[in-house]
């Protein structure tokens, strides 16, 4: 929907997924390169700071270029914090004999958020939308196309809220090396 409102077909969109994923995997490698210098808890410090640009940066996305730019944006840490977050995610466990059920554990909150994050975006774009046409005469796709950006915005509460978990409640239980 976004990339749509900016005129993308879905051969463009698709070839945004191929840059973000092929140059992901560079940036993930830094990332673990880094995390060995810096430790992994500053480096997945990193990474949430960068999406809170990223999620910022897509609220004023108005040209296709500035989509393509954000594929690059999403490509500097999505694979980095991923990796990163499953090795600390394996330090935290305390019981390496049920490293199994605890990354099972894992994976369902991995589903949830596939679920919570889009379901926030849809939402929330739906409340723009109501919002925007009480006040607009224009057409559907147009306030569609208005609505978008307030939804993308709408991650900026995940954020939140995992960086206060993250930096506030779970760095009182990590060891200062982790």
């Amino acid at each position: 929907r976004y990339g749509t409102a900016l005129g993308f077909n879905s051969v463009q969109m698709m070839l945004a997924l191929l840059l973000t994923q092929i140059f992901g995997f560079p940036f993930a490698l830094l990332y673990i390169k880094l995390s060995e210098k810096y430790s992994t808890r500053i480096m997945i410090g990193v990474a949430i700071c960068v999406y809170f640009v990223i999620t910022i940066f897509a609220f004023f996305i108005s040209e296709q270029w500035h989509f393509w730019a954000l594929s690059l944006l999403v490509a500097t840490s999505q694979g980095g914090i991923q990796a990163l977050s499953r090795s600390m995610f394996s330090k935290l466990i305390p019981d390496t004999t049920r490293s199994g059920e605890f990354f099972g554990f894992y994976e369902i909150f991995g589903k949830f958020s596939a679920i919570m994050g889009p379901a926030l975006v849809s939402i929330s774009s739906i409340i723009a939308t109501g919002i925007i046409s009480k006040n607009s005469t224009a057409s559907a796709e147009v306030i569609d196309a208005q609505a978008a950006p307030w939804g993308i915005l709408s991650v900026v509460l995940i954020l939140i809220i995992g960086s206060v978990i993250y930096f506030f409640i779970l760095s009182k239980h990590l060891k200062k090396d982790d």
